[in-house]
């Protein structure tokens, strides 16, 4: 009996630890708040339509590959970014966010309904951006 209450007080911290990085829909927040902070601007630029804010969080050399493989920079997404939208925008969700050092991070979300987006991002002086960015398709959904 006392080595299950020992293990309950032990994993507990634990639990409160994990859950304290995941939002209320579910996705994953970055420790890092300026990271975040950038994630979430530049997920509303592209939601919004608003390439200007979507411009300062990504970088000058960003190369972005496509689901079916198109490699596509920085000007090529842009104009994607500013052209009137087709379909309504989807939630994206951050499943993961992994630091490399100070200065760079990895996330990883889905969209509805079937893709999956790994971006690259590094700080670039006292701004994180996005600098790489890949599309997959999410098989049988």
């Amino acid at each position: 009996m006392p080595s299950r209450w020992l293990s309950a007080v032990l994993v507990a911290p634990l639990c409160v630890v994990a859950l304290s990085q995941v939002d209320a829909a579910g996705g994953v927040k970055a420790k890092d708040p300026a990271l975040q902070s950038a994630i979430d601007a530049r997920q509303k630029a592209i939601d919004t339509r608003n390439a200007s804010e979507w411009s300062k969080y990504t970088g000058d050399d960003f190369v972005s590959v496509s689901a079916d493989g198109e490699i596509r920079d920085r000007a090529t997404r842009l104009k994607a970014v500013s052209a009137p939208a087709t379909t309504p925008p989807s939630a994206a969700v951050i499943d993961s966010i992994r630091m490399f050092g100070a200065d760079t991070a990895v996330s990883i979300q889905h969209s509805s309904p079937n893709s999956r987006i790994t971006i690259v991002w590094m700080r670039q002086g006292p701004t994180w951006k996005a600098v790489s960015s890949h599309t997959s398709l999410i098989k049988g959904k």
